[in-house]
């Protein structure tokens, strides 16, 4: 029998083989789907710039609406280093604020992980369907701003 020092030895050297066909196997599947890929890529590039453009083009909206609005910090510290007024809700709308970008960063960081890390061509589905659908949600909330801006306009 052997002993549990050579036993986890062994565990280790299976783990790091398993890491490494895993490795082999992403990217023989990269290899033989670069367009599907790059069209992936593309698209969390364009889910980015949505949401970005949706932020800018609801604050933007939000002053165009109410000119004589004031404007207040919502984060406390960043109020007491610049000499802002801070809101009087600032707590609640801040923590809002943040749990919202933490799970924008999460659902970024899973979908980079998910790209580097899957192996087979059915997760290359699972991954086009969730990449698919955060595209989609992030376009039409875009173009709902961007509509209203434009009706706004004209």
């Amino acid at each position: 029998m052997k002993s549990s020092i050579e036993l986890v030895a062994v565990k280790k050297r299976l783990n790091h083989h398993i890491k490494l066909v895993r490795r082999l196997e992403n990217k023989r599947l990269r290899r033989d789907y670069p367009t599907w890929f790059l069209l992936l890529d593309f698209a969390l590039i364009f889910i980015v710039l949505f949401n970005v453009g949706a932020h800018v083009l609801t604050n933007a909206l939000v002053v165009k609406d109410n000119p004589g609005l004031e404007l207040v910090e919502a984060n406390p510290v960043t109020s007491q280093i610049q000499g802002y007024k801070t809101s009087s809700e600032a707590n609640s709308k801040y923590f809002l604020l943040v749990a919202q970008l933490s799970i924008t960063l999460l659902l970024a960081f899973g979908l980079l992980y998910y790209r580097f890390f899957m192996v087979t061509y059915y997760g290359l589905w699972g991954y086009t369907f969730l990449v698919g659908s955060v595209f989609f949600l992030n376009f039409f909330d875009f173009m709902n701003d961007l509509a209203y801006y434009i009706g706004l306009l004209l």
